[in-house]
């Protein structure tokens, strides 16, 4: 296991996070969903513990308990005060590779996942950004989405999802992430008490990833809703590239922000929606930046229009120096003040660590946002802003436009 202690001196608590290289991509096609539902099924109990003595003894530290799964990976993660890390790593480390995955435990959590992907099929929003992911890199494993299909978790037996923790829960492809009111010794010292072999990151990682090919594909799902809801995606830089830097200004100008172009001609000139935002996603081998949003069925077409012509004329005439000041200074301050919080510090370097092998100083980026000019970020628009986008749409007739391709 490989460690990585993120130091903040007179911090009260200590945000930790177990990370794993397993989700959706470490799934072959007859287990996508598993990564998932072995998440939610790790806390209903071990052999030491019972759901509820597991719930009883991290509400007694006043602290928090939780995972979560992405494409990449998945993160057991605890938050307490600092007297109380012993019982917080004893916890995280019984639950993550003790858990007693019963039959009953088993067969009774499928309904709340099966309940959770319905809702997931409720949500066009939500169906509209994992479509776009699959719009533009069809049907590569980074494009799935993480719930999984209802068959696959309808029909896996119990000794199968056995085995899938067996083959994929293993210390030493993990990284333990810790950040606050602790040092790498104290953290080190009490893993050698647990009897967990561990090291520090050293730049290496056995995680390994094909990088996608982007086509500018257009997926359709007829819904009958009121609104159509909107995805526009393209490539933009991988997790670790320097470029990072230039994508997430980039995003506050676009649409990341209510000063942005799209926000302030959209809604405030226009009037056509309640709300337009931007999304970006970072992986190992491939990224995506794009907007997203929902208009009433009238308003699309027109609302489309006007979203190509902004990021048509951004693309062809660049930013202004106000903007990219004003971008700047924005990601100035919201990183921070996301500095203040050692839980989004800890996932950080766990992400970073797990999947790179190394947690690049955020200084970094900050330093090249600093240095940035407006002859080279209009360069870096002109070259990456495309003219064709890869495009999720989802409402009642959607599938009418040409060049769209529904299910």
């Amino acid at each position: 296991m490989k460690l990585v202690v993120d130091t903040m001196p007179g911090f009260g608590s200590v945000a930790l996070g177990l990370f794993m290289p397993v989700g959706a991509y470490t799934e072959s096609d007859d287990q996508q969903g598993l990564s998932h539902f072995l998440e939610h099924l790790v806390f209903k109990g071990t052999p030491k513990r019972s759901a509820s003595d597991i719930a009883i003894e991290i509400d007694g530290t006043g602290g928090e308990l939780n995972a979560y799964t992405s494409v990449e990976l998945t993160s057991f993660y605890a938050k307490v005060l600092v007297d109380d890390v012993d019982l917080a790593l004893d916890i995280l480390f019984d639950v993550t590779y003790n858990p007693s995955l019963q039959n009953d435990s088993i067969n009774l959590e499928r309904g709340v996942v099966l309940s959770e992907i319905a809702e997931f099929m409720d949500a066009p929003d939500e169906i509209a950004s994992v479509r776009a992911f699959q719009a533009a890199w069809g049907a590569h494993p980074l494009a799935r989405s993480v719930l999984g299909f209802p068959d696959v978790i309808r029909g896996v037996s119990p000794d199968n999802i056995r085995q899938y923790h067996k083959d994929h829960y293993r210390t030493e492809n993990a990284v333990l992430s810790a950040c606050g009111g602790i040092t790498y010794e104290q953290l080190s010292a009490k893993l050698q008490k647990l009897g967990i072999k561990h090291g520090p990151l050293d730049g290496k990682t056995s995680y390994v990833e094909n990088e996608p090919v982007f086509k500018p594909n257009k997926l359709c799902m007829d819904r009958d809703s009121e609104q159509v809801y909107f995805t526009y995606v393209w490539p933009g830089p991988r997790l670790g590239d320097a470029e990072i830097a230039e994508a997430l200004v980039s995003s506050v100008i676009i649409s990341g922000s209510i000063s942005s172009r799209l926000f302030q001609r959209l809604r405030e000139k226009e009037g056509l929606v309640y709300n337009i935002s931007m999304m970006s996603s970072f992986s190992k081998s491939a990224g995506l930046l794009g907007v997203y949003g929902a208009v009433p069925k009238e308003n699309y077409q027109k609302s489309r229009d006007i979203l190509l012509y902004e990021l048509d004329n951004l693309r062809n005439y660049g930013v202004t120096e106000d903007e990219l000041e004003r971008a700047k200074r924005m990601i100035r301050g919201s990183t921070t003040l996301s500095l203040e919080s050692n839980m989004a510090r800890m996932d950080r370097s766990g992400k970073l660590g797990l999947l790179l092998g190394d947690v690049p100083p955020l200084e970094s980026t900050l330093e090249r946002i600093n240095s940035m000019s407006i002859k080279g970020f209009n360069g870096y628009i002109k070259q990456n802003i495309p003219e064709d986008y890869a495009i999720s749409l989802v409402g009642k007739g959607v599938c009418d436009q040409k060049g769209f391709v529904g299910d």
